[in-house]
């Protein structure tokens, strides 16, 4: 990775608290995540944007039954356009059915996040677009 490298723990789970992985991540032309599980095996991925390598590491890690616990795995998280398009999916908003979203509703996508909160890229999708019609 490069200068622009970050470097956090963050919590894995299995449906119970679980250990915690190393995550690293980079963003440059393309982002760039790598994950480092408790046992050693690594997981990592390339996309335009932090949120697009998330989903593709969490699809690898639901194989193994494992979630990352991060903000940018929460039901209830997505980014915005801007944040994609200015920051690389940096920052997810927070959403509430039949709420706009404003400023204060920006997370960290690697932030800490409660494992009950947490769903597949599928059913953050579906969640994604029942919150886009609550507000039409």
């Amino acid at each position: 990775m490069n200068g622009s490298e970050r470097v956090k723990t963050i919590r894995i789970s299995n449906g119970t608290p679980g250990p915690e992985a190393l995550i690293e991540w980079s963003v440059e032309d393309v982002a760039h995540i790598s994950v480092t599980l408790y046992d050693g095996h690594n997981v990592s991925s390339s996309a335009p944007d932090l949120f697009e390598s998330l989903i593709d590491l969490r699809r690898d890690l639901a194989a193994r039954d494992l979630l990352l616990c991060c903000n940018g795995a929460r039901l209830d998280c997505y980014p915005s356009r801007m944040s994609r398009e200015m920051g690389k999916a940096q920052k997810v908003l927070v959403l509430e059915k039949g709420k706009p979203p404003s400023a204060r509703s920006m997370v960290d996508i690697f932030g800490e996040a409660d494992g009950a909160k947490i769903g597949t890229p599928e059913e953050q999708e579906s969640h994604y677009r029942d919150w886009l019609d609550s507000i039409a």
